[in-house]
């Protein structure tokens, strides 16, 4: 698992039992399966991020089914409370059964 493309983005100051914005990008294609190779006009194969796992303080918190549609690179936003802090992993998986994760360290204060 490459950790290496998966950024996980999260205010320098977080407060405890305030909620917080996460920004999660991955470095990966996102292709449909209805776009074309320019050069010699055969179809590129589908392609896409397909879900995404959320555990903070070593609890499941959040799971997302993604489809073709999210743009490249695919960048989610989304909200958690901080409670006491401690690793924030977030777990990707493609349509092809490559995963991908990050953790970081929330401090809450």
């Amino acid at each position: 698992m490459a950790s290496d493309k998966v950024g996980i983005t999260i205010p320098a100051k977080i407060k405890k039992g305030r909620i917080f914005k996460v920004a999660v990008r991955l470095d990966h294609p996102m292709d449909s399966g209805l776009r074309r190779d320019l050069t010699t006009g055969k179809k590129l194969p589908i392609f896409f991020v397909e879900s995404m796992e959320v555990y903070y303080g070593g609890k499941k918190v959040s799971w997302m089914e993604l489809s073709p549609g999210v743009s490249q690179p695919p960048i989610i936003k989304f909200m958690l409370n901080a409670g006491q802090g401690g690793p924030l992993r977030v777990k990707i998986k493609n349509n092809r059964g490559q995963e991908f994760e990050n953790t970081v360290t929330v401090k809450a204060a």
